[in-house]
């Protein structure tokens, strides 16, 4: 098994299939493909490349074990600066980091139920978390973002 992991690493063509499959993620295919190799209990060499070709297309598809390992390693890196680029608000930053300055010592609840929210993303989530009823959580938040719109030129809905 040992030679046959040597020709896996060292053949051309399947090196070739595996940067075709999976782009820069091609040396992780191929150590995949040369563990299942190891892991094999059937002598594979009378068709040892048809096997891994096999192996590298089973291992690559959606309910394959190398996609499960490594689909998040997919998404287009150019696609995400994209996104977060159009979804980047510099005010959200500047609002969040100003928040103990735009409240009062005596509003520490507000604000803090705001945040929560903020992290929770639903008034359910935040009742899940906290405990506090999602009602009063809703009505809490409602007046922090009226007290926010009020003091600062941002417009929070």
């Amino acid at each position: 098994m040992d030679e046959l992991c040597k020709q896996l690493l060292n053949n051309a063509s399947l090196r070739s299939l595996a940067l075709k499959l999976t782009g820069e993620l091609h040396q992780d295919l191929l150590q995949e493909v040369a563990l299942a190799l190891l892991e094999q209990k059937k002598d594979v060499s009378s068709y040892f490349e048809f096997w891994c070709v096999r192996t590298m297309i089973n291992m690559t598809s959606k309910n394959g074990t190398f996609w499960k390992l490594y689909s998040d390693r997919y998404i287009d890196q150019n696609e995400i600066r994209f996104q977060n680029e159009l979804q980047y608000d510099p005010k959200a930053d500047e609002l969040w980091n100003e928040l103990d300055k735009i409240f009062t010592k005596d509003e520490w609840y507000k604000r803090e139920a705001l945040k929560t929210y903020f992290e929770c993303g639903s008034y359910r989530k935040v009742e899940l978390f906290t405990g506090i009823n999602h009602v009063s959580i809703h009505k809490t938040v409602k007046e922090a973002k009226k007290i926010i719109n009020d003091r600062t030129d941002y417009n929070i809905n």
